[in-house]
């Protein structure tokens, strides 16, 4: 008897929670897709940018995990021939066709604006949050990162040069 209350208070609390617009978080855990695989292929396709571009990359991180209404993927990668500076990317995939785009980005370079860099960092942790993903679920460095930051006036010449701006949280 006890057990049927329980269950009836839970459905009761669920149906409640539903019916106010709230949604149960459920924690994600971020997978790393293999090498050769249709998924890793399209995330690192959208980093290189142009389709006829076959620059070959080491891959040192790479991490996906749906949200609420995308699929986000963080990589950290550097051109195997050091064509190109690398860097960190988060990239975002809407849809049945999973089409993945760069919303944020860190390359080479380096920024001397402390605040702009750190007000970046924080504007992708914003978008992502309301999007049901906790910026450090994808990127377990990137606290560490704003944190960095945000301590000292050393300037931030370890931070490369800012990506593209985000998308409105409605895009």
């Amino acid at each position: 008897m006890l057990f049927r209350t329980r269950s009836y208070v839970l459905l009761a609390a669920a149906l409640i929670a539903s019916a106010l617009g709230a949604t149960v978080a459920i924690a994600q855990k971020p997978h790393t897709p293999r090498p050769g695989t249709a998924e890793r292929t399209r995330i690192l396709d959208a980093i290189r940018g142009n389709p006829r571009n076959s620059v070959r990359f080491i891959v040192h991180d790479l991490f996906v995990i749906k949200g609420k209404d995308a699929t986000f993927a963080y990589a950290v990668v550097e051109p195997s021939k050091q064509e190109y500076d690398g860097g960190q990317y988060i990239l975002e995939a809407r849809g049945s066709g999973q089409d993945w785009r760069v919303i944020w980005s860190v390359r080479g370079g380096g920024s001397s604006d402390c605040d702009a860099a750190a007000e970046y960092y924080r504007s992708v942790a914003r978008y992502l949050k309301v999007r049901g993903v906790r910026v450090g679920d994808l990127n377990p460095t990137h606290e560490e990162e704003l944190q960095n930051l945000t301590a000292g006036e050393d300037g931030c010449w370890t931070i490369g040069d800012l990506g593209p701006e985000l998308p409105e949280a409605g895009d």
